[in-house]
């Protein structure tokens, strides 16, 4: 029945697309899921903090009207849900006030007050006709206030579903990844905001995670930190099989890793949003206690970052006969692939190098009646030159 609806509700979308002026039943998403995602590595603090969530946060219940379509958004459960997970993840305890912040009714154990607030839940396409499916899009503003009721920091998160996938409005794929998003934002906000976490550390007696094991594992993830989405990203996996392979022929004693096995090892820290976008800041990332306690635990050495571009030169000039309806000949450009390779060793937050390898190679046009290109595999060899050269630096460590 469910499928039969659903066939119903595209057939009907694409009647309000196409005839002007015929609209559809609004389409009921209520109540949204609760959040989903990874246990997340972070260092608790000692702190007690309050949370107040106002009924219109609990409670929350939108119309957005996208392409004539209006959608009913109740996201009450899954925002309030997404507060408690990383609130109780950042903090030892977790009091949730059921009244507005008044001075003199602040439990006196209470550091601070975290009041978050849904500024927009909205739906978008990158094309007029959404046939790759509709982006979720939830915009959430927390204040964070003393005791006292003085404001100690007040910011935006803006949380999207990184990549469409069918007509949209199965909200199981797009608030998972909606709220995911968030998460990461947040829980790398608690750690790095600057007003925010000066203010906590004079109160916090936060304990370090041991760090006194060595790394034993020898499992290798490749990673490529331009993805645009945790799942499904074509271009992450397609840059991760071309150096993997070749790599595990080489290396036939370590273990590859799919990336999103070590994203949620590691979460939030290697989530698209968050990931680091140079070395310095990776650095001092890697050497937090929770990230190194989390790798042992999934027993993950090496993380290699890869980036890899292929430029096709313009075509040359060629030499074609034409007539009798078809043509004969043939002309041919240059390409050339580079990739490149970050690499580091988990157990030590240490940078063991940058590795670079080049191909150049051709495409041919053949022309047969029709253009027919011979392509030069300068990715596949690229991508062998890398890993032949990882070799020897991963055998070293």
């Amino acid at each position: 029945m469910t499928s039969r609806c659903g066939l119903f509700r595209v057939i009907g979308l694409l009647y309000a697309l196409l005839l002007p002026g015929c609209a559809l039943p609004p389409i009921d998403l209520s109540p949204a899921p609760r959040p989903d995602f990874p246990e997340p590595r972070v260092s608790r603090s000692s702190l007690t903090i309050a949370v107040y969530y106002s009924p219109e946060f609990s409670g929350a219940r939108l119309n957005d009207t996208f392409q004539g379509i209006t959608f009913i958004h109740q996201p009450g459960s899954a925002n309030t849900a997404l507060f408690d997970r990383v609130l109780e993840s950042s903090f030892r305890r977790v009091i949730r006030l059921h009244e507005p912040p008044a001075k003199g009714r602040i439990p006196a154990e209470v550091d601070a007050i975290f009041v978050p607030r849904l500024v927009r839940f909205s739906s978008h396409s990158s094309t007029p006709i959404p046939a790759d499916g509709i982006t979720r899009t939830a915009q959430f503003e927390i204040q964070v206030l003393t005791p006292e009721l003085e404001e100690i920091d007040a910011w935006e998160v803006t949380a999207s579903s990184p990549k469409p996938d069918g007509l949209g409005w199965q909200h199981d794929r797009f608030y998972s990844l909606v709220y995911r998003n968030a998460a990461a934002q947040l829980l790398r906000d608690f750690t790095t905001r600057g007003k925010l976490v000066a203010r906590l550390q004079r109160q916090d007696r936060q304990v370090a995670l041991s760090t006194d094991t060595q790394l034993a594992g020898r499992a290798v993830s490749i990673m490529y930190p331009g993805a645009r989405s945790i799942e499904n990203d074509a271009t992450e996996s397609n840059f991760v099989s071309c150096l993997a392979e070749p790599l595990s022929t080489s290396l036939p004693q370590a273990t590859m890793v799919p990336p999103r096995s070590l994203r949620d090892a590691l979460f939030p820290w290697l989530d698209p949003v968050v990931i680091p976008k140079d070395r310095e800041s990776m650095s001092i990332l890697l050497a937090r206690p929770a990230i190194r306690e989390a790798s042992m635990a999934a027993g993950i050495r090496f993380l290699i970052l890869m980036d890899a571009n292929t430029h096709n030169a313009d075509r040359g000039p060629g030499l074609a006969f034409c007539g009798l309806g078809g043509c004969l000949g043939g002309a041919s450009n240059a390409r050339t692939t580079r990739v490149r390779a970050d690499v580091w060793d988990l157990s030590a937050a240490n940078h063991l190098g940058t590795l670079e390898a080049t191909e150049e190679g051709r495409i041919t046009w053949i022309m047969l009646l029709v253009p027919v290109p011979i392509i030069s595999p300068t990715e596949g060899n690229a991508c062998r030159k890398a890993a032949d050269s990882l070799r020897p630096l991963l055998d070293r460590n």
